[in-house]
């Protein structure tokens, strides 16, 4: 009989770097939910052509920051990306009406990327990119999912705006993990470390 113990597994599978790469991608993700509700509980004009600016903006990081990641890396982009997501929820929550127009741009600006690079990282080894994708979409769908009841709990206890503090929240958490989706070093085989972590795992199984 075979066993494996859970440091051992959570070293092969590289557990602690997927989860907080689904940090990262939930991060992202919540934020649309966010201003989602924010426009269903609002239900007026100026609230869903902020969410069109949003969205916009959203779509225009995306498209530039392809460069900038190949340019600049990930870690460096990621983190203006989620200060500009912070500075631009504040914006939106506080800031009079003009203000949450620009707010909503540079927040779309700020999410863009978070969902994408955070799969992307996960499957920087190709020897376990699928299971360690599903992982960080499961975490990122998961945000998706809960994000829409909990901000409409918090809606009603502190006010829908007030409620997207919580959003604001997860984009420093992000800021704070951000290098777990760093790209493997240059000159370096990701294939070769899942090897090596295989490897040592296996010393450690006991058999009986």
């Amino acid at each position: 009989m075979v066993g494996l113990d859970a440091p051992a597994l959570a070293e092969r599978f590289g557990l602690r770097r997927v989860i907080l790469a689904g940090v990262v991608a939930a991060a992202a993700g919540v934020v649309v939910i966010g201003l989602g509700v924010d426009v269903a509980a609002s239900r007026g004009v100026l609230m869903l052509l902020a969410f069109a600016t949003f969205l916009s903006f959203m779509t225009i990081g995306r498209i530039v920051g392809t460069g900038l990641l190949d340019r600049y890396g990930r870690v460096p982009v990621l983190r203006i990306s989620f200060a500009l997501a912070v500075a631009g929820a504040l914006l939106v929550i506080f800031g009079g009406a003009a203000l949450a127009f620009v707010g909503a741009a540079i927040w779309g600006i700020g999410a863009a990327l978070g969902f994408p690079v955070g799969m992307s990282a996960s499957a920087d080894d190709p020897a376990r990119a699928a299971a360690r994708m599903s992982v960080v979409a499961t975490i990122g769908y998961a945000a998706f999912i809960a994000g829409s009841p909990l901000l409409g709990f918090l809606g009603d206890q502190v006010g829908v705006l007030r409620s997207l503090l919580v959003v604001g929240a997860g984009a420093i958490l992000a800021l704070l993990v951000v290098t777990s989706v760093r790209e493997p070093e240059a000159g370096t085989d990701p294939r070769e470390g899942a090897q090596d972590e295989g490897a040592m795992a296996s010393d450690r199984v006991p058999v009986a």
